[in-house]
């Protein structure tokens, strides 16, 4: 082969490793949604990056309500669903959780997840308002036949759980046989603040999972004083769901799939008095998953 030949090759082989090994860094965390073991995770990230100081928490005055209030509010939104064994919120919580939530089983509200949690942000609509920062969101990207048009960035339909939290619910619900809800401990994102996703799922306790937005939703449903207007409020990462987007490549103009995003949801800081009811809950994307902010705080739940 002569000298000219081999280099074409090298060149060929250059620019197909700057297409492909991107997406393959894209999807590193969100494959399964596990993260790196405690410990092994500021090797790829300064812990000066990945988790900040934050001195944000929760509304004055805001606490968990007991389970026969949740229980009754759930069944108010949604008619027909059955009961929860509210005796075990009378055990001793887990290290790190704040309270027992009760949380329907998604199956009970709608036949698949995305719907289910489509039903819990209509419910936030109609009770508090609700803005949604991922309509509209559109990038500009490369198709399969080549051609530069308009991809949905976060399209709502490639919301998935994560193989941990799916399976710790399924625990849960092996646990608490015959009830169409779920009791169980968790805590409303102060244990991880200043965190980033990456690092939240890094540090999980043993007996730990994310939560996400269907989980999360419903427990707004029935403690809306954990969301106001406050300036210190943190807002709650979903780290129980990922979402998928689509990316550019910037080298080679490539469109990619991946699983790089995590739901959100708090105060909408563009909220209008006059409107009713006040749109006072924001539904947003975050797709830096390795940076911590001040702003955000994860979510999770705990075996009992």
């Amino acid at each position: 082969m002569s000298r000219k030949a081999m280099l074409v090759v090298m060149v060929v082989v250059v620019v197909c490793l700057a297409c492909l090994l991107p997406a393959a860094f894209a999807t590193r965390w969100h494959i399964d949604g596990q993260g790196f073991p405690p410990g092994t995770l500021t090797k790829d990230v300064p812990p000066d990056y990945d988790e900040v100081y934050s001195p944000r928490g929760y509304p004055t005055g805001y606490h968990a309500r007991n389970m026969a209030e949740q229980t009754n509010r759930l069944r108010e939104l949604f008619p027909g669903i059955g009961d929860a064994d509210e005796k075990l919120a009378e055990k001793p919580l887990p290290a790190g959780a704040e309270g027992w939530f009760a949380i329907p089983r998604w199956e009970k509200i709608a036949p698949t997840y995305e719907e289910a949690v489509e039903k819990v942000l209509g419910k936030i609509k109609q009770t508090r308002g609700l803005c949604d920062d991922r309509e509209g969101q559109r990038v500009l990207g490369v198709d399969s036949e080549g051609k530069r048009t308009f991809f949905d960035k976060s399209p709502f339909q490639h919301l998935r759980r994560t193989s941990r939290t799916e399976k710790m619910f399924q625990k849960l619900g092996d646990q608490q046989k015959n009830h169409d809800i779920l009791v169980v401990p968790a805590q409303f994102g102060l244990r991880h603040r200043g965190r980033s996703v990456e690092r939240v799922r890094g540090v999980f306790a043993p007996d730990e999972f994310g939560l996400g937005v269907f989980e999360i939703g419903c427990m707004l449903l029935t403690h809306p004083g954990r969301i106001d207007d406050s300036d210190e409020l943190l807002d709650i990462l979903c780290v129980g769901d990922e979402s998928q987007r689509w990316w550019t490549d910037p080298l080679c103009g490539r469109h990619y799939k991946a699983f790089c995003c995590v739901p959100a949801l708090g105060d909408n800081p563009d909220d209008d008095p006059v409107v009713d009811p006040p749109v006072d809950t924001c539904y947003t994307v975050v797709d830096d998953l390795g940076s911590g902010t001040s702003y955000h705080g994860a979510a999770t739940g705990f075996l009992p």
